[in-house]
């Protein structure tokens, strides 16, 4: 068996591989192909794909293939930049949830294209997702095949994108839970259930305008998202995964030291990623909630706040055990904690921990005019405190610039004690 070295990926890649269900066969059989399903790969360790499913994140250590199956990776010659790879993730990952088209995606394969639905297939969401940021890999995006996107101009291959695996290795890994599943599994309850009230809805998203639209629905809505599992799905990865958040699990764990540096810098290099998109749903449903007093919006945002939290937690872990088992490959200066509020050092390690709260504090500074103003609203006069009941920790900031209110209100919400710096 074998499966993608993770190595050789990068964020933006095409994966193109066989499938065995019928509409695969007729498919490959129609394109006189070797190939017949396309997935993006998001994050490491993650791809995107539209499947009978519907379109839904699994993850490249759970995808096994025989030594038969024709596997081909693509990249765009030249990578996209990171501007046009936020916008071909931004694309795939509003998507999730929309049903799958098995009509579309055998007349893409039969040459029979009408006017698109908003369904999506497999090699329509990648290309589509590249269209999104400006990039034509196909003809016609709506209705292509993974076949026209293995031959794209644009694109070339990633060589030795895969290695041998054992058959106990995959034994074991199929054996343990597949948490991606029970997210899957959640959001199409949600959408299910979505459906039978207005037929309208595809995406997630879509609950979220047919909700502003029609607030009567709230309650109906707010039970759909309780009773479907949605809310508490992120237990079953807290569960399986209590390691990753608790340092004495982490480090008694049998995992190898190398194997333990590689996941704790693995977890470094995506927090900023894992952290924008958790913040940013978390600010857009407290705005929603805050404006329209919903309580679907109000359990979406309290879910956003517990994910961001979760992912702090799992960023100091790795923080932790770094500094106490591999000092060396500590990322950034150690004594982050006490930096100068505002100075260019503080806001670049301030984007490493928490790039939403970095870019606050600059468009706060730029705004007030007042860059010795206060970090949280830019008031003046503010002084440099340093949070004396926080945790210290290598790369980590606990300074800030705050004036007498904000510095109050700190205290009284959230129990943060700041001294002088």
């Amino acid at each position: 068996m074998r499966m993608l070295d993770e190595t050789r990926l990068q964020v933006g890649d095409i994966i193109l591989s066989t499938q065995e269900r019928l509409a695969s066969k007729v498919i490959r059989g129609a394109t006189k192909s070797d190939i017949s399903h396309a997935m993006l790969y998001v994050a490491r360790g993650s791809v995107i794909d539209s499947t009978p499913e519907g379109v839904h994140a699994r993850s490249t250590g759970r995808m096994f293939f025989d030594a038969i199956c024709a596997v081909h990776v693509r990249r765009l010659s030249g990578a996209p930049s990171e501007a046009q790879r936020a916008l071909i993730l931004e694309h795939a990952r509003t998507h999730i949830g929309i049903r799958y088209s098995k009509s579309e995606a055998v007349r893409s394969a039969v040459g029979t294209a009408r006017a698109p639905s908003r369904q999506q297939f497999c090699s329509r969401l990648v290309a589509q997702a590249y269209a999104h940021a400006g990039i034509r890999l196909v003809e016609v995006p709506d209705f292509c095949t993974p076949e026209e996107l293995k031959n794209s101009p644009l694109l070339e291959a990633v060589p030795d994108a895969l290695v041998e695996v054992s058959d106990e290795y995959v034994a074991r890994v199929e054996s343990d839970i597949d948490t991606n599943n029970v997210m899957r599994a959640a959001t199409n309850a949600v959408l299910a259930a979505a459906r039978n009230l207005a037929s309208g809805i595809e995406s997630l998203g879509d609950i979220d305008a047919h909700l502003l639209e029609h607030p009567s629905d709230d309650d109906r809505f707010a039970r759909i998202f309780e009773e479907s599992g949605y809310l508490t799905a992120w237990q079953a990865e807290y569960e399986k995964n209590r390691w990753q958040y608790e340092l004495l699990l982490f480090v008694a764990g049998r995992a190898t030291w190398n194997d333990k540096r590689a996941y704790c810098l693995g977890v470094l290099a995506d927090h900023g990623d894992l952290l924008g998109r958790h913040d940013g749903n978390r600010a857009g449903y407290t705005i929603l909630f805050g404006e329209s007093g919903l309580q679907s919006f109000g359990k979406l945002k309290t879910l956003y706040e517990r994910l961001v939290d979760l992912q702090i937690e799992r960023r100091a872990v790795a923080l932790q055990w770094l500094d106490r088992f591999a000092h060396k490959y500590v990322p950034g200066p150690q004594d982050a904690d006490s930096l100068v509020p505002h100075s260019e050092e503080w806001l670049s390690v301030l984007s490493r921990q928490n790039p939403q709260q970095a870019q606050m504090a600059r468009v706060i500074r730029e705004a007030s005019g007042e860059p010795d103003g206060c970090t949280v609203c830019g008031d003046v006069p503010a002084r440099n405190y340093m949070l004396a009941n926080g945790v210290p920790q290598p790369d980590t900031v606990l300074s800030m610039r705050l004036c007498d209110d904000c510095r109050g209100i700190r205290k009284r919400m959230h129990g943060e004690v700041f001294e002088p710096l």
